[in-house]
């Protein structure tokens, strides 16, 4: 089960950065090579991510190509709105991800797409396989926009079941503040989340963060 778990992971990781590389070397004479890092913290919460990809030259600030993100979470969990006291969680993913907030224009707008292979662990519960997650950003004014998004982890796209759990979801919305191109400045409300067979509701983690997302 483990060598099966393990070849599967390499496989996965494996197309993806096929599929990352291919795309790339297709936009290499319209892009430049990037890197992107982001940070978020919060009271019970923090996250980053780390990522190499490409800049369309007429895209400044977007990004895309393969990441690494990592989120730790130290907060009450509670099942049903029974508490089952404090306890920590961590989400570890490796993937594709494409951005681009034209936030510096009049119009600002903008996506966050996701597609990664992903480990969750919280204390007798863990799984590994692929997630998906968009965010979407539209307009309030000059170099802000506000967003909401989510991430889905479900069950059938795991390497190891759980049958008690269909999906993992992770929700956010906030505000994203763009100065120039390339530097977003960010607060947001996060919210992480199990839902199990019987359509109950396991809340892993909730609170305000505020961050910074760099393209260079």
């Amino acid at each position: 089960m483990v060598f099966q778990t393990t070849a599967r992971m390499f496989i996965g990781v494996m197309a993806v950065s096929v599929a990352s590389t291919s795309w790339a070397v297709e936009r290499r004479e319209e892009s430049n090579s990037t890197f992107m890092a982001e940070y978020q913290t919060g009271s019970d919460i923090e996250a980053w991510s780390l990522g190499l990809g490409v800049q369309p030259s007429d895209q400044p600030g977007s990004f895309g190509g393969i990441f690494y993100s990592q989120m730790t979470l130290n907060d009450e969990q509670s099942f049903e709105g029974v508490s089952l006291g404090e306890r920590e969680t961590t989400i570890n993913s490796l993937g594709v991800r494409g951005f681009s907030v034209n936030g510096t224009g009049d119009s600002s707008y903008g996506a966050d797409m996701r597609i990664a292979l992903s480990e969750t662990k919280t204390q007798n519960y863990s799984r590994t396989g692929l997630e998906i997650g968009a965010d979407f950003y539209s307009p309030l004014a000059k170099g802000l926009t506000w967003f909401g998004g989510m991430t889905l982890r479900p069950e059938f796209l795991s390497f190891d079941w759980n049958s008690d759990v269909i999906t993992e979801i992770g929700v956010n919305v906030g505000l994203d503040y763009r100065p120039v191109s390339g530097v977003g400045i960010f607060a947001k409300y996060y919210y992480e989340n199990m839902l199990t067979d019987n359509l109950d509701s396991w809340n892993l983690g909730s609170g305000t963060l505020i961050g910074v997302n760099l393209v260079f």
